[in-house]
C-alpha cells in the first residue's frame, strides 16, 4: 500500500518559517555582539533550535 503525500505546502511553510528564524538569528546575533544578555542568548538558541527542528 502506497500513500502519495502532497509535500509542496510543507515546503512553502518550511521556507517561510526558515526565513523568519534566520532573520531573528541575524538580528539577535548583531545585537548580542553589542550588548550580550542572557535573554538575547536564549533567543539565539531558540531560533537555531526551531530552525533545526523544522528541517
Amino acid at each position: 500500500m502506497t500513500t502519495d503525500l502532497d509535500m509542496s505546502g510543507y515546503l512553502d511553510l518550511f521556507l517561510q518559517e526558515g526565513e523568519e528564524q534566520l532573520e531573528i538569528l541575524e538580528r539577535e546575533l548583531l545585537l548580542l555582539e553589542r550588548a550580550p544578555t542572557p535573554a538575547r542568548i536564549d533567543l539565539v538558541f531558540r531560533a537555531a533550535h526551531t530552525l533545526k527542528g523544522s528541517s
